[in-house]
């Protein structure tokens, strides 16, 4: 008996195209998906044969999306998203179940900027099952990708190159600081210029984070990346607090008030060199929200948007 091919876009065929154009081979999209490479890959030519164009091409082992097959990746994509996260909504509403919020976020904007939004979210829904992942932001926005949070609330670099997978919502821009010891000999100076600031010991954040790839290309750019010497590289600011107010070294944050800095620290606006960070709410493209994961990202920005608000009259 031949193999029958069905007309028309079938889910099997957006589902296998889109995880091996992601994985960028048919033998990994296929080990996610549980079937055979040659089933995936006769599902992609399917879809392929349907669209009357070529959407991966091989590079030995591996494949690569034509032009084609980023134009349909970036349409196809968020629509077997949404398709994918009916199941569990349905799930859940038929068989009611307790109702989850899972948020992804860095340490730093748990700590000083969701306390608020998230008591006020646990006071008007009690029922909801909360459960936090405290992530660099990176991770964080790996993980909305996966499925594995419902929203996350991270940094990112306008510079740096978005995941399509992802909507960013705005919440505000955090101005980069400059922080050192109270009684630091920079605090006597009314005027200074980045190059110097390399006399002093530097305490940066950890390799391969966002803050840490900002600072390098600044710094690079500026030219005085070789001169600067680093005492210490922290995954925490409330880590880099500490050894700054030891007078350990200076430090590049952002987000604090520069009129209220923390208890023994002194700081001052840096934007004229590192800029702002921006801070949003992110979610999976296409996905379906369930309510009471709407109304939080509704509370956060309530929230945040008040804080903004405040920010601008003082």
């Amino acid at each position: 008996m031949g193999r029958t091919y069905y007309k028309g876009l079938q889910l099997e065929q957006i589902r296998s195209f889109c995880r091996v154009a992601r994985l960028g081979s048919f033998a990994a999209g296929a080990a996610e998906l549980g079937l055979s490479a040659p089933t995936v890959w006769r599902q992609v030519r399917a879809l392929e044969r349907e669209c009357q164009a070529v959407l991966l091409i091989r590079k030995g082992r591996a494949v690569e999306l034509t032009r084609e097959g980023q134009v349909a990746l970036d349409l196809l994509e968020p629509h077997l998203t949404g398709i994918e996260s009916v199941r569990p909504l349905l799930q859940e509403r038929l068989a009611d179940l307790p109702r989850q919020l899972t948020v992804a976020s860095t340490t730093f904007l748990l700590a000083d900027f969701l306390a608020e939004p998230l008591r006020r979210f646990v006071t008007a829904e009690p029922a909801v099952l909360l459960s936090l992942l405290s992530e660099p932001a990176d991770v964080a926005l790996r993980r909305v990708v996966a499925n594995e949070a419902d929203v996350g609330i991270s940094t990112y670099l306008p510079n740096e190159p978005r995941d399509s997978q992802l909507v960013y919502d705005e919440l505000l821009q955090m101005p980069w600081l400059l922080a050192t010891a109270a009684g630091h000999p920079l605090r006597k100076k009314r005027h200074w210029r980045l190059a110097d600031l390399t006399a002093y010991p530097w305490i940066m954040p950890a390799r391969e984070t966002q803050p840490r790839r900002h600072l390098e290309t600044v710094l690079r750019r500026e030219g005085v990346r070789e001169r600067v010497r680093i005492v210490l590289e922290s995954r925490t600011f409330a880590l880099t607090q500490t050894y700054v107010r030891m007078g350990l070294g200076i430090t590049f944050w952002y987000g604090a008030d520069p009129h209220q800095p923390p208890a023994g620290l002194w700081m001052r606006p840096a934007t004229q060199w590192f800029g702002t960070m921006p801070v949003a709410v992110v979610t999976r493209k296409g996905r379906h929200l369930p309510p009471h994961v709407a109304a939080f990202i509704q509370i956060v920005k309530k929230v945040f948007g008040q804080s903004r608000s405040e920010t601008c009259t003082e």
